[in-house]
């Protein structure tokens, strides 16, 4: 019997994802041509470079495109659990510890227009430290939050419960259809907005309003230079431009702090 080839288990992963993505779903999650996704499968070959996002966004470990078994995904997705090897796995400071927990993953959340409503169908692997049953996992598709968000990142969130997060990173629900979308919230003159944080882009309309359905707490990013961050206290577009150059670039988890932010700010005004 013949083993399935890289380019055969890449279209059966994408398959077994939940939800099943096409070939242009994951073209667009890797920023890439949906042609460029149908030549990988067709030639049997990966790009290297390309190779650890696809395993983190299909949720499989590297090594499992090229062991030679006909193992379907979902078992690999197993064994990468019961060996603490997901993806997710790895955006932690260099020599922490603590194991990792389950925790709840809601497929992908559009940052571009209104998207289909969040259904949580799946599970990933996360560091304990950033744990919490009122918390999930999703991937971002759509550039209207860049540069904070670009497309294809994992991201975590927490569940709203009261208040307002004026100037956080939300994912917001439309009242009529439970579609989603990501943005910054903010509340002015008496009315909530949801902005782009990318210019080009216009604020969307809800005819019957929104509500708040989760704000944005950590970031894992895999494309390009490998690098995350964390605020339990929400994230905004600040911390993106502000808090990144003054870490080391090997620690992965960025915690902004009240030393971290008057640096910041110290060096903002000595430009």
């Amino acid at each position: 019997m013949l083993c399935m080839e890289v380019g055969e288990k890449l279209a059966l992963a994408r398959e077994y994802h939940s939800p099943a993505l096409k070939q242009r779903d994951l073209a667009k999650l890797l920023r890439v041509d949906t042609s460029t996704v149908g030549r990988w499968e067709a030639d049997n070959h990966i790009p290297p470079t390309r190779l650890t996002a696809i395993a983190t966004l299909l949720n499989v470990t590297e090594e499992w495109f090229f062991d030679k078994k006909d193992t379907p995904p979902s078992a690999a997705r197993r064994r990468a659990i019961d060996n603490d090897a997901s993806p997710l796995t790895s955006p932690q400071p260099v020599g922490a510890s603590g194991g990792y927990a389950e925790i709840k993953y809601a497929g992908v959340v559009p940052a571009s227009t209104w998207g289909d409503p969040l259904q949580v169908q799946d599970t990933r692997m996360i560091d304990k430290r950033y744990y919490s049953d009122n918390r999930f996992l999703t991937t971002v598709v759509g550039d209207s939050c860049e540069p904070s968000l670009v497309s294809g990142d994992v991201t975590l969130w927490e569940v709203q419960r009261g208040g307002q997060p004026h100037g956080l990173i939300v994912i917001a629900e439309r009242e009529e259809d439970h579609a989603c979308t990501v943005k910054q919230y903010k509340h002015e003159r008496g009315r909530d907005r949801l902005i782009p944080i990318n210019p080009e882009f216009e604020e969307p309309t809800a005819t019957n309003g929104f509500h708040i359905a989760a704000f944005l707490v950590g970031v894992f990013r895999t494309e390009g230079i490998e690098r995350s961050w964390y605020f339990p206290g929400g994230l905004r577009p600040e911390h993106f431009r502000d808090l990144q150059p003054q870490l080391p670039m090997y620690q992965k988890v960025l915690k902004p702090s009240e030393p971290a932010l008057r640096v910041a700010e110290k060096r903002r005004k000595l430009r």
